[in-house]
């Protein structure tokens, strides 16, 4: 196991750590009440560590940020992103069988706020600050064990983070896509622009919805029929698919090279205490949460 995989494993259970006490302050502080404010601070703590071990860490910095994006890959977002809404509708809506709809619950507080700050708290820094932590920091250290298990883990680390059980489910799935399509492009630019596109769907359809406002399309429908949750279940397969096509295809536009074969002779462990520790943790969180 290299040693970049094992600092990379103590700065999440780090960032586990500061995330977790400082939203647990914000409550304790009352601070949780204004969800603008309070989107922004938990944003600020969970990039918190991860920003300090960029400042010590250069040459991450300068993988993350340094390559650009072509102008064709910026075209490919948004069928992209297309692609994997069939399969985040469908595992949400397969999660509120069990679970609460935090998504919904959040949109709600947020609809007594101006517009642009409901975006930039809830789509701009996400997609700023997540993707560097999750794609940028995570999935780019983890990619020396392989991509395939670098794409996983990153995947499931960024949903465990979300601490409830109904975001974690179709977050995981959105984290592998966003890793997948980050490698096949080589740049974390795309993730990026992805990333706060589905923020600003859902956040915008909410919030027009909730506000009584027009909208300039129709909100996905949501299965609520044993046939529909079957179509709604192959349509997910095959758009997973044609998004996995979709990044073969990003591929051969940028010139990204497949790091798969190059990673084999790197190939090791991933799982550290670190890592055990800071799961662990999340895991208890999205527990206490489901049975409260």
């Amino acid at each position: 196991m290299s040693a970049k995989i094992r600092a990379t494993n103590r700065v999440f259970l780090l960032t586990v750590l500061f995330a977790c006490t400082c939203a647990n302050l914000l409550h304790i502080m009352q601070l949780t009440k204004d969800p603008v404010i309070s989107n922004i601070l938990l944003q600020l703590c969970l990039a918190f560590v991860p920003i300090i071990y960029l400042a010590f860490n250069r040459e991450d910095f300068l993988k993350i940020y340094r390559k650009p994006m072509k102008p064709a890959v910026l075209l490919l977002s948004i069928p992209y992103l297309l692609l994997l809404f069939p399969g985040t509708t469908f595992i949400n809506n397969l999660s509120l069988f069990v679970a609460k709809n935090y998504a919904n619950m959040s949109e709600m507080k947020l609809n007594n706020y101006p517009f642009l700050a409901v975006v930039f708290a809830t789509c701009v820094m996400p997609a700023v600050l997540e993707e560097t932590i999750y794609r940028g920091i995570f999935f780019n250290n983890y990619k020396k064990a392989g991509i395939v298990r670098a794409a996983i883990l990153s995947g499931l680390l960024f949903g465990l983070m979300h601490r409830n059980l109904n975001q974690f489910c179709y977050a995981t799935y959105i984290g592998i896509m966003l890793a997948l399509i980050c490698e096949s492009t080589g740049t974390i630019y795309t993730t990026m622009i992805v990333h706060f596109l589905n923020n600003f769907y859902s956040t915008t359809v909410g919030y027009k919805i909730s506000n009584k406002m027009p909208l300039l399309f129709k909100p996905i429908k949501n299965p609520s029929t044993k046939s529909e949750f079957i179509i709604w279940g192959l349509a997910s397969v095959i758009c997973t698919i044609l998004a996995l096509l979709l990044n073969r295809l990003a591929r051969r536009i940028t010139g990204s090279v497949n790091q798969e074969e190059n990673n084999e002779s790197q190939s090791g462990h991933l799982i550290t205490p670190s890592l055990i520790v800071g799961m662990g943790i999340l895991a208890f969180y999205i527990a206490y949460e489901y049975i409260r």
